[in-house]
């Protein structure tokens, strides 16, 4: 009986110093978790000031990309220019131009593969496709990188 004592004793001073523990690394984690987010926030700002005093002082290379080095590091500015298709225009003009069939599928999205085929195999011709441009959403977006430079 005194043994079984000892044991559930034992037991209950492990389960306490694994609540310490456990209060001792949510303490650190969330101090940590707020340095974290001040950090994202004064990254995300910097970067956006680099961005902005790049785009007023450089031109672009050849290869759309802005660089900067200050000895220590060399940050570029990459510009890449996105578009896709917006389905909901791109589904109403297939359908009155009489092209939706084997392409809209009953969800109505479009089959990518079959609009590929399509083009491909020229069953929209190339002034239905200029006139499916209007189907595109384009969107722009900046990507800054850094390395160290190699002066320093």
């Amino acid at each position: 009986m005194a043994r079984k004592k000892l044991e559930v004793k034992e037991k209950e001073q492990q389960q306490q110093n694994d609540l310490s523990v456990l209060s001792d690394i949510v303490d650190s984690y969330a101090m940590h978790k707020d340095r974290a987010n001040e950090l994202d926030k004064l990254i995300k700002s910097e970067s956006a000031e680099i961005k902005t005093l790049m785009n007023a002082s450089f031109e672009e290379d050849e290869n759309g990309k802005r660089a900067f080095d200050n000895g220590d590091y060399v940050v570029t500015l990459s510009t890449r220019d996105t578009s896709k298709m917006n389905e909901e225009k791109l589904i109403a003009y297939l359908k009155e131009h009489g092209l939706a069939k084997g392409i809209v599928k009953k969800k109505e999205y479009i089959d990518e593969k079959a609009f590929e085929d399509a083009v491909y195999n020229h069953k929209i011709s190339d002034e239905q496709l200029i006139e499916m441009d209007t189907c595109k959403e384009y969107s722009t977006t900046q990507y800054l990188t850094y390395k160290k430079s190699g002066g320093k």
